[in-house]
């Protein structure tokens, strides 16, 4: 016999679903939306070299929020995302400023250090 708690949790669970395909939606469509909006700023509004910085604060923003509308709706934020919209933002400014730091390297560093320090559940070890 199911109970109302049951059916009420499976809803829940399913409205989380859809909010979490919804949001991966308008994750991409924000991001191909800043992408063209770019390339259409004539060259006296944002010089080609500022280009990619631009689009890396764009994205950065949006993993960024995305994270933040999960937390406010209650679903667990996404950490790999959170760390890349920091990076971006931060390569994004930097590269705006001239900051000259290879923040490429240091993701990869940190990738491969979480991945050491930080097994995924369910993985099996090597050997």
């Amino acid at each position: 016999m199911t109970t109302q708690s049951d059916l009420s949790a499976d809803g829940d669970a399913a409205e989380k679903r859809a909010l979490i395909r919804r949001l991966d939606g308008i994750r991409w469509g924000l991001l191909f939306l800043i992408i063209g909006f770019l390339w259409l700023l004539p060259d006296h509004l944002l010089p080609k070299d500022k280009w990619v910085p631009a689009a890396a604060v764009g994205a950065g923003i949006i993993l960024l929020g995305e994270n933040a509308v999960r937390n406010l709706a209650g679903i667990r934020s996404r950490a790999g995302s959170t760390h890349l919209g920091v990076l971006a933002v931060a390569y994004g400014v930097g590269r705006f400023y001239g900051v000259d730091f290879p923040f490429f390297v240091v993701a990869f560093m940190l990738v491969g250090a979480a991945i050491i320090l930080f097994p995924r559940k369910g993985s099996r070890m090597c050997g």
